[in-house]
Order: structure tokens, then sequence, then C-alpha cells
């Protein structure tokens, strides 16, 4: 009895150990979040990056409150292997699922592994790039996509966030926040110091390069850059594309917001201006959105002929708080300015195309009318609270080809969304 009692008390205890063991899932630029195998997805000397995983720190987080800043932090520390040398990282909080650190600025350029260690235990390493410089901008929607965190400079004491409320005006200095600029010759550890990063710096407002003014840290905050750049003349929108060139390395793609006079901006792609006075004045925006759409192909396979009209709608019914529509990507999730042009890196489910901002679902019934040419339809209340159907699906199917075995959503049903009103 006492034997079993025992080796149950220790698979008990065995249990808990492996239960406990720190385990890595990613490491990522703190700003871009561009996963690893991505273009332009390496961590840079001297950049801050989120270390993620399961065991990696304390159940409250912990952070660090003055420099320099330790190499442990809660019983968390981190370590590079690079070159066939140990780097401890500089810690700046932790946490039992994530770890903020800064990758020493000396760690060399190349193929390296990290670990973390926490309660005595050290995780398994997983596999990082490391680069001399890549940066990442920093964004309002906190996921390395759609509006930047990018300062106006109005005068000494004015200096709000570039939101569509508070857009940019034409040839005015702007300041953007990011990391992973490049390397520093002090420790990174200690305050940082200001001063020009000698680094191949562009910066492209929609397709036309700015001016830049000053490219180095921040010196308020450790391994946390600052560009400083004009906004170029003939660039207008809600939704301008923002993006840093460092010699072949390309940052993440963000926005920011440019209007002649400043104040609101106004978009054929985004909100209006009295939009966005309501959404400013109220505190919210609450909007709809339908899609009627006609899809029609023709498909030869093997000598036969496959013609399709397939008529489908859509609806949606949204509100966002005001904080959520300056943080969000506009219309759609996917507002790009007139002219202009975005990119969405992602791998799997590790995916920017879609707005994190998510707005709350509203409720218009239980059904959409349509009434057109061809009388009326419904397009009903689907999964999500959103409104889907599809109304017709006309296939012409060649000779002797009996109609498909499963039901399909408007099957045999004549075109419905012809011309007219």
């Amino acid at each position: 009895m006492q034997r079993t009692l025992s080796l149950t008390i220790a698979a008990a205890a065995l249990a808990m150990t492996a239960a406990a063991q720190p385990a890595i899932t990613g490491a990522l630029n703190t700003a871009s979040y561009l996963v690893r195998g991505l273009p332009n997805s390496g961590l840079a000397q001297g950049s801050m990056i989120a270390i993620f995983g399961r065991n990696i720190g304390p159940a409250a987080i912990t952070q660090a409150g003055a420099f320099p800043l330790p190499t442990t932090l809660g019983g968390t520390s981190a370590r590079l292997t690079a070159g066939g040398q140990n780097f401890d990282l500089f810690l700046v909080y932790s946490v039992a699922t994530q770890v903020g650190a800064i990758v020493p600025s000396n760690v060399p350029v190349g193929n390296a592994t990290l670990s973390v260690s926490f309660g005595g235990q050290t995780s398994s390493t997983i596999p990082v790039e490391i680069v001399q410089s890549q940066l990442g901008i920093f964004t309002i929607n906190q996921a390395g996509s759609g509006p930047a965190v990018v300062q106006n400079v109005n005068s000494e004491s004015d200096r709000p966030i570039n939101t569509i409320l508070a857009s940019a005006r034409p040839n005015q200095a702007m300041i953007l926040w990011g990391t992973g600029l490049g390397p520093i010759q002090s420790s990174d550890a200690q305050s940082p110091p200001v001063g020009d990063l000698n680094q191949p710096i562009e910066v492209f407002v929609g397709s036309r390069r700015a001016n830049v003014l000053y490219k180095g840290r921040s010196g308020c905050c450790a391994a946390i850059d600052q560009i400083v750049f004009e906004v170029p003349g003939g660039v207008s929108g809600c939704y301008v594309p923002l993006v840093v060139k460092n010699g072949n390395r390309v940052s993440n793609t963000t926005s920011i917001s440019v209007a002649p006079n400043g104040g609101r901006c106004s978009d054929p792609f985004g909100f209006s201006d009295a939009e966005l006075s309501v959404a400013e004045a109220s505190g919210r925006l609450r909007f709809g959105s339908v899609n009627l759409s006609r899809i029609s192909s023709k498909q030869t396979v093997m000598g036969l002929s496959l013609d399709s009209t397939i008529d489908a709608g859509g609806a949606s019914f949204t509100e966002f708080t005001l904080q959520q529509l300056l943080a969000s990507r506009g219309p759609g999730g996917n507002a790009v300015t007139l002219g202009a042009c975005t990119l969405f890196t992602f791998s799997g489910n590790d995916s920017q195309s879609v707005d994190p901002i998510r707005p709350r679902i509203l409720d218009a019934g239980a059904a959409i009318n349509v009434t057109g040419p061809k009388g009326s339809k419904p397009i009903a209340k689907a999964a999500g609270g959103l409104y889907s159907t599809t109304f017709a699906n006309a296939i012409q199917l060649p000779p002797g080809i009996p109609a498909p075995p499963i039901p399909i959503p408007g099957f045999g049903e004549p075109p419905f969304l012809d011309a007219g009103s």
C-alpha cells in the first residue's frame, strides 16, 4: 500500500513538473508581428521582440522599472546562441505567456537559437534569424497592420497621434515609432543614446518618397526607434500606405491619414466627413453594407462546355466605438486610398489580411428583402449575425449530364439580379 502511494505521488510530481516546463511557440518583432519564414521577418540587432509561449514567466506581469535593464525578471531569463556564443537578452516585461526582450546589438547576424528559462527549468530551443536591420512599425491596433503610430508635429507641445480625425498635412513633419532600425554601439541595457543611425532609410507615403529628417533611437525607451519625415506633396486620403525601406528589407505595410488642411479626412474608399463628424460627436459609428453580385463563367473540360450564372447577396450591419474606428482599417477591414495599394503578409492562420478590430454585429431582423425586375427575394440571416444567400445558381449542363445528386443553393433557379431598379 505504501509503495503504491509513493508511486502515485511520484507520478503526480512528474506530471506537475512536465506541466510547468517552459515552452516557446514563437518570437516576433514586437511592432510588425511578422512570423518567421516570411519576407522581412528577421529579428534585428538592438530590436525589441515578443517571445510567446507557455509557463515562460510569472502569473502576474512583471515589468522592468529602471535602467540598466535586467537579464532576469520575475524569474524569467532568455538566451540567444549565435556564432558559437551565448547572449542573455535584456528583459522589459515577463508574464506566463509572453516575454518582452531586447536582442543585444552585438549578437552576430545569421541563424541562431532562442531559449527561455523560468522557475529553474529551461525550454527547448527554437530557430530564429538575426539580421542587422528590420524595422517594424508600431500600429494602433497593436497587431502590425492598419493605421501606424505616427505623430503629427504641429508644434513642440502639440503632437497628436495621426488618425482619420487628426490627419497630417502635405509637407508636415511626422514622427514614426518602430523598433528594429539597427544596432547601437553602447549597451542596449542602458538609457538609449539619441543620434542619427547610419542606415540607408527610405520612407514611402503612398508611392512617393518622403524627406527623412532623423532616424535613430527615441531617447525615451530602450530599443524604440523614431523616424522623422515630411509628408510628400500631392498625397491625400484616409488610408495612405506607409512603409519604410532599409536596403533591400521592407517594413510591415501600415497607413496614415492625410488631408489638405489636416483634421478629418475624406476618402472615396473610406468614411465621409459627415460620417466622421457623427462618430466624433457620438463616440460611435453604425453603418450597413449590402453586396449584390453576379458571377458568370464558362468552362470547357474534355470538350464539354459548362456555363453558369450565380446571383448572390450579402449584408452586414455593425457598430464601431470611436476608439475601434480610429484603430480599424476602415470599411470592410481593408480600405485603401484611391490610387494606392497595400500589402498583407501572412502564413497559415497567422493572417494580417483580416482586420483584428471587430465591430459589434447589429441585428437587422430575420432577413433583408431585395426587390427588382424579377420580383422579391430575401437574404436570410446566417451564422454570426451576417446575412448571406444564393438567389440563383443557373448551370447549363451538357446533354446527357445528370443534375448533381447533392443539394446546391439556388440550383435550377433562373437568374434574379437582372438589370433594372
